[in-house]
């Protein structure tokens, strides 16, 4: 070795201090020439400070390190050119590639194409100054979704040992769904509660959603009035493809529950995805989606409560993987929009109700001010929506009836009854009035009255035509003295009028029986005569009427004759429903023919007399004048002759005095 050449070795020791403290030490000895002689120079130094310094330096670089790699956030460092130089292993979590997938290339590489102006003037702000925010901007994950990621820069290009740009990166595609959800419900919610017809806010809405989102068709299918099917409402379009397979499907706009898509999530109420549409032949319309390309559909029912109200469909060329990050988000939407579509089909059905019904209805202050109203009241009174405002509803009312009208609008105000109804006649345009049954009902929230109205004139007039039929018929009945009686074959009840109490020997309601109230005072010798001769009639399909006269004792004991008649209603088959019918008292009817029957017999024996009887003496009398012409020698005398004169005489005398009393018979007859 030669002399000049100097050979340093370091060693380290503990070594124990007279006080007995532990320090650590580093030897470093050196080979010298020393008066000639080969020699080691040795310098010891205390090293404890820097060997704990180390330490922990070393222990918070491990730290650091496993901190970064376990941050949520992403930590990276690019160069000024923004070339990843380090990549934390978060980013396999946050965007499903591990720091392979970057390192060595750009930022630029990544980000989306709308976002590319942010990075240029953010990555030219920090390489001039200490720190920058950046973002939101989007990102790409391994499913081919964009992330929305937010990024603090700080510039350590000129640090020792970094070199570079640190850039933490934190995930926000969930606060930014949030936010974008929450403004999208608020435009849905304009949208859907915009003027116009239930339809045309479906498609406003539709709209928003599908620019939202990456379907390629949207769709809305909602139930039926009558529950029984699913029927298409709106849809958009938000391609040429898509544009042309509702073109070519357009056919298709309702489902019954089960079939298709809409009809399976109306069958199953969840969320259904159906993937490879153009193979899938329970999806209806599989040839155009196979056609256009379209690969997934996503169903989502839409709910108010436990009801279902229909379903979102959206349709579109990517696959399911791809859609995940929207399902989320579309399934929210469709849940938040449920209370407002129910809320616009309600007041759909209410305005189609209030429009379309032939009954007036009309929305109106306790004081009397009509502040809405539909046609039906429009054209029943003949007046304008301008001209009833003018009116008020008191207005409309006829004078007589308008103290009733304020009383119950009074009565609403102070006792807040939830419903009632009254007769009142309205005035029409020409002056004349109609009767309407009018129903109010009260509206808490908008403290208005809805009052709904019907026509009842036509009532009034049968009713007062009834009220005057039934009182002649009641004047007739009065007059006639006849018993209206009526039968019920289903129920058995049997029915009769009344007439006076001191006379009425019967019940006026009982059960149909051979022993009823009536029945049972028939003599005994019609009885069972009369009771066949009704139930054969009941019996025979063809047998209408039945007619029978009979006597039954009066209440006052007295011998009755009665006619009874009735006509017999029935079915299709002849089976009798009801029979309705009157009794009559022939009584009087009865002694009056006897009475005739018997002047009839007087009369007949009169006739007898005057032609048979009283021609006897007249015969004698002519007899003998003409005996006394023709004689010319008498063969009686003069006195024999006026004595057979005289006789023939007397009893002619005494045949006119019998027929004078028979005459004075059917006169005191008559009489009577």
């Amino acid at each position: 070795m030669k002399s000049k050449q100097k050979v340093e070795n370091d060693h380290f020791y503990r070594h124990k201090k007279k006080n007995g403290k532990v320090i650590k030490v580093k030897l470093r000895g050196s080979l010298i020439s020393y008066l000639g002689r080969r020699a080691e120079l040795v310098c010891v130094m205390d090293i404890t400070d820097n060997i704990e310094y180390q330490e922990k330096l070393l222990a918070n670089e491990s730290k650091f390190k496993s901190l970064i790699e376990n941050i949520k956030d992403m930590i990276v460092i690019v160069d000024k050119d923004a070339n990843y130089k380090y990549v934390a292993s978060s980013s396999n979590s946050i965007l499903g590639y591990g720091p392979e997938h970057y390192l060595g290339r750009s930022a630029y590489d990544f980000i989306n194409k709308k976002d590319l102006k942010l990075l240029q003037k953010v990555h030219k702000k920090i390489l001039s100054t200490n720190q920058v925010s950046f973002g939101p901007y989007r990102f790409p994950d391994s499913d081919g979704n964009w992330r929305w990621l937010k990024t603090e820069l700080t510039n350590h290009l000129n640090t020792e040992n970094i070199n570079g740009i640190i850039a933490n990166t934190r995930d926000v595609t969930e606060e930014i769904q949030k936010k974008f959800r929450t403004e999208l419900i608020s435009t849905l919610t304009k949208a859907l509660s915009s003027p116009g017809s239930l339809q045309e806010a479906l498609s406003l809405a539709l709209t928003e959603i599908t620019q939202a989102s990456k379907f390629e068709v949207s769709e809305f299918w909602l139930v039926g009035e009558y529950g029984t099917s699913l029927n298409l409402v709106a849809k958009y379009a938000n391609s040429e493809i898509a544009i042309n397979f509702h073109k070519e499907s357009e056919g298709e706009t309702d489902l019954q529950k089960g079939i298709g898509l809409p009809g399976n999530v109306w069958l199953f109420n969840k969320v259904l995805i159906w993937e490879n549409l153009g193979k899938k032949v329970e999806f209806t319309r599989f040839k155009e989606a196979n056609k256009f390309g379209l690969n997934t559909a996503i169903g989502i029912p839409i709910l108010y409560g436990e009801e279902f109200l229909g379903c979102f469909v959206g349709i579109t060329t990517k696959t399911e993987k791809r859609m995940d990050s929207h399902l989320d988000f579309i399934n929210e939407i469709a849940q938040e929009v449920g209370p407002i579509i129910k809320q616009r089909i309600t007041e759909e059905e209410h305005r189609n109700f209030f429009n379309l019904t032939p009954d007036p209805h009309c929305l109106i202050t306790f004081k009397g001010l009509i502040k809405k109203c539909n046609d039906a009241l429009s054209t029943s009174t003949g007046f304008n929506f301008e001209e009833l405002r003018t009116l008020s509803f008191s207005g409309l009312i006829h004078p007589c009836d308008i103290s009733k009208v304020q009383t119950i609008f009074e009565q609403f105000k102070r006792d807040q009854i939830p419903k009632t109804s009254f007769e009142a006649r309205i005035k029409t345009k020409s002056g004349a009035y109609k009767w309407v049954l009018w129903s109010i009902s009260l509206w808490k929230e908008s403290k208005l009255l809805l009052v709904v109205g019907k026509d009842i004139s036509e009532n009034k007039e049968y009713e007062l035509k009834l009220a005057m039929q039934n009182e002649r018929f009641e004047m007739a009945i009065k007059a006639t003295h006849d018993i209206i009686w009526e039968i019920n074959h289903k129920t058995g009840e049997l029915t009769r009028s009344e007439i006076n109490e001191s006379q009425q020997p019967f019940s006026l309601f009982e059960q149909f029986s051979e022993n009823n109230s009536l029945f049972s005072k028939v003599l005994e010798k019609d009885r069972k005569r009369v009771w066949e001769s009704f139930l054969k009639a009941l019996k025979d399909p063809d047998q209408h009427f039945w007619t029978e006269e009979y006597n039954l004792t009066s209440k006052k004991g007295e011998l009755l004759y009665i006619m009874d008649r009735c006509y017999i209603r029935r079915d299709n088959d002849g089976t009798p429903l009801r029979t309705i019918g009157s009794m009559s008292d022939i009584t009087v009817l009865k002694k009056q023919l006897e009475r005739i029957e018997r002047q009839n017999e007087k009369l007949k024996e009169i006739a007898w007399l005057q032609s048979h009887v009283i021609r006897a003496p007249l015969a004698k009398i002519l007899g003998l004048i003409q005996l006394h012409k023709e004689t010319k020698e008498e063969s009686l005398n003069e006195g024999e002759i006026f004595e057979l004169i005289r006789s023939s005489a007397a009893e002619l005398d005494k045949v006119i005095r019998e027929i004078s009393e028979k005459t004075n018979e059917v006169e005191k007859s008559l009489k009577h």
